[in-house]
């Protein structure tokens, strides 16, 4: 797939994200979220091992299932946040993820929607790819 934000489950996720205050505070929270969650998963680790890289592995495959090779920017980014999670103690990191969240849930009330994982879950993994493919493209034009 070319065009990633014309995937079914991106264009329901952008039918949530209309207001450019609220996509700056997405482009914003959702990667200091991923971050956050990189350097909490990676806690939990069995030998060279850890949840962190399991999860960018499964949502790798589900974004490549979803979209094609337009993924790969995605999971790069996803794969950068793992590397920047490794310097922050978990306290920072959970102020971080708080953080994230603040800052969209902000968005979202200057959209006056809620979010969008309230009605599906599946936003909750589409996020990152949102984020990654909605900044490509704008910088593509």
């Amino acid at each position: 797939m070319n065009d990633p934000l014309s995937a079914p489950a991106l264009l329901r996720y952008a039918a949530a994200h209309q207001d450019p205050r609220n996509l700056r505070a997405h482009e914003i929270g959702i990667p200091a979220e991923a971050i956050a969650l990189c350097a909490l998963l990676r806690q939990v680790h069995d030998g060279p091992f850890d949840l962190a890289q399991a999860a960018i592995v499964l949502v790798g495959i589900y974004y490549v299932r979803l979209v094609g090779g337009a993924a790969v920017p995605a999971i790069a980014t996803l794969v950068v946040a793992y590397v920047l999670g490794w310097y922050l103690l978990w306290p920072f990191a959970a102020a971080l993820l708080a953080f994230g969240w603040l800052v969209q849930l902000v968005g979202h009330a200057r959209e006056d929607n809620r979010p969008a994982f309230l009605a599906n879950r599946e936003s909750l993994l589409l996020g990152p790819l949102f984020v990654v493919s909605t900044l490509l493209a704008r910088r593509s034009t």
